[in-house]
């Protein structure tokens, strides 16, 4: 528990850094950004539950064997991917808003 709060210490104080460098980043989006990673040192453990399992299944992702799979099952994968993919940025654009983004 302690090191996951000094972990989520560092993360802001390097956000913070990185902020200063960059004048250029939206004052909104640089706050939105920051509360983000203050909240995710307070996440409920049932959320860093999700997380855990998210990862999980991420790991056993990585594990697939892509050349046993035929290319027509791939291509359809890719295909519904990107098309959502394009369509949250378009999304995005005309909204102007970086919560868009959902895929």
């Amino acid at each position: 528990m302690l090191s996951e709060v000094r972990d989520n210490a560092v993360m802001l104080q390097v956000f913070d850094s990185l902020a200063k460098k960059h004048p250029e980043l939206d004052a909104a989006t640089a706050q939105e950004i920051r509360s983000n990673l203050s909240r995710a040192g307070r996440t409920a453990p049932a959320e860093k539950q999700a997380s855990a399992q998210v990862v999980a299944l991420l790991q056993q992702a990585n594990k697939l064997c892509l050349q046993d799979m035929p290319f027509d099952s791939l291509m359809q994968g890719v295909e519904t991917t990107y098309r959502r993919g394009r369509k949250a940025f378009k999304k995005a654009r005309k909204n102007k808003a970086r919560r868009a983004i959902t895929i």
